[in-house]
């Protein structure tokens, strides 16, 4: 075998990270993806001189994670840097009515100050299980993770959070730049099938797109699109053909495994002021604002770069609300959304005319039951190679993906010996 060619399907972040991991590698590497701009759901809407980013608000670690060389260069270059909050108060919250150790404490900044009483609330119901759901108001995209030990004791663990300095999806265009991978965009993955090319004995990829009426060859594929959509188990529509589906089927464990992957829907709604106004203001101040008892609208924030200067404005939507929901289409979604977003901020019609709104439908938003194991990576098919990565085999947020990228090189060193 010459150097090895390898397909990533996917220029998100996971995908992004993963071609930067193997810039300088003795590899042919080329890149996917369906969307006219590389970034997934790190996205990051556009009008005029303002943007708004409509994936993650937060990109989040926890503490303990392991130090990551990507993460520290996208600090380094100031791609994103940490938020900073006035700490003012420390909280803690147990599940049980048993003498057990005290659990670690948490302080909670500014930005949750109006939802203390909901966290006061849960701490006094010492009965009640808590769960992610339970807990969603306190942060957003995995800023608090519940973590539990053999006395039956759940305590909230707070994250080191950060902001995408120029937009998140500034982050993927840069790896992507870094790697020197430029992805071929409108490209969608139709139809992938496992053959023996002719005066070949080695089994290989056959990649084929039928809008450009091409196919490429490769001796590894890398999946980093969420598993539902290509396996199909929420819909047939958007699976690529081919006789990849019966070859992980042989692996029955694994296939089993993938089946359980879910994802959580969610709408984003991008809106653009030309002003401010005292509302808006008040939640630019604290840079975020939730809203646990509205039955939409999970939190709303507000940027400006200039005081006084044009607002931008993004809405994310409760999940519950937004799986019910799911076959709303945008332009509908849209409208009930911020038809909500006045009403929360402005029952008196005090907000001005926005001078555009974008609304997006997350379909594959964040994974409610991720591969089991969270091994970040996996080997689906073993010949041809077909790797499995991104948050489906991980955690649903950057930290997550950028460890999934991290296990698939590891994979394709091993393979490849390089």
């Amino acid at each position: 075998m010459g150097i090895p060619r390898i397909l990533i399907v996917g220029a998100g972040l996971t995908g992004s990270a993963l071609a930067r991991r193997l810039a300088g590698a003795p590899v042919s590497l080329t890149c996917w993806d369906k969307a006219s701009r590389p970034g997934g759901r790190m996205t990051t809407k556009v009008f005029g001189d303002m943007k708004v980013d409509i994936g993650p608000k937060f990109i989040s670690r926890k503490p303990d994670d392991i130090e990551d060389s990507i993460f520290t260069e996208l600090i380094e270059k100031n791609l994103i840097q940490p938020v900073t909050y006035d700490l003012h108060q420390s909280h803690s919250v147990h599940t049980n009515t048993r003498n057990t150790p005290a659990p670690v404490q948490i302080k909670l900044s500014t930005l949750e100050k109006e939802i203390e009483k909901e966290l006061e609330k849960e701490a006094n119901q010492t009965t009640t299980t808590l769960n992610e759901e339970n807990l969603e108001p306190v942060g957003q995209d995995s800023n608090c993770w519940l973590e539990g030990d053999e006395q039956d004791c759940t305590v909230l663990v707070k994250p080191d959070n950060y902001t995408a300095t120029f937009g998140s999806q500034a982050i993927v265009e840069y790896l992507l730049k870094r790697s020197t991978v430029k992805p071929e965009t409108k490209t969608f993955l139709n139809e992938l099938n496992a053959v023996e090319p002719q005066n070949s004995s080695d089994v290989v990829w056959e990649a084929q797109n039928h809008g450009r009426n091409f196919k490429e060859y490769f001796d590894a594929v890398i999946l980093t699109i969420p598993v539902p959509q290509f396996l199909g188990t929420s819909s047939a529509v958007g699976r690529p053909l081919g006789n990849y589906l019966s070859l992980l089927q042989q692996d029955q464990e694994v296939y089993n495994n993938l089946e359980k992957v879910t994802y959580s829907t969610s709408f984003s709604l991008g809106v653009f002021y030309s002003k401010s106004c005292t509302p808006l203001e008040e939640i630019r101040q604290q840079k975020v604002k939730y809203y646990p008892g509205n039955d939409i609208i999970k939190y709303i924030s507000v940027e400006c770069e200039d005081e006084g200067g044009p607002v931008s404005v993004c809405v994310h939507s409760h999940r519950t609300w937004a799986h019910q929901n799911t076959e709303l289409t945008k332009e509908i979604a849209k409208d009930i959304i911020y038809k909500e977003l006045e009403n929360l901020l402005s029952p008196d019609g005090s907000l001005p005319e926005p001078l555009q709104t974008m609304c997006h439908k997350w379909r594959y938003s964040q994974t409610s039951v991720p591969f089991q194991g969270v091994p970040g990576a996996v080997t689906l098919i073993e010949e041809p190679l077909l790797i499995g990565a991104g948050d489906s085999f991980s955690i649903s947020n950057v930290g997550g993906c950028l460890d999934a990228a991290r296990v698939a090189q590891d994979i394709l060193k091993q393979r490849f010996n390089f």
